[in-house]
């Protein structure tokens, strides 16, 4: 009986182990997919920045070359 208790022990702790493993590698999976979307995200926010001032910079060229032609009006 001694043998069978301990048997039975050593499997239930095998078995808590594994569970134990298991839910670290669902952890695991999850901060990966986190990661990965958060880097999806920041790729799409920077290219929405870039083209945000890309049109920033082309208005402000259109800004300059109407105050220049006012100034030259002015002469």
């Amino acid at each position: 009986m001694s043998v069978l208790a301990t048997s039975l022990t050593i499997l239930a702790s095998a078995v808590i182990v594994l569970g134990g493993l298991a839910a670290l590698v669902r952890s695991l999976l999850k901060i990966r997919d986190t990661i990965t979307g958060n880097t999806r995200a920041t790729t799409d926010l920077t290219s929405k920045l870039h083209d945000l001032t890309a049109s920033i910079d082309g208005r402000f060229d259109q800004l300059a070359e109407r105050v220049t032609a006012l100034e030259q009006r002015r002469r």
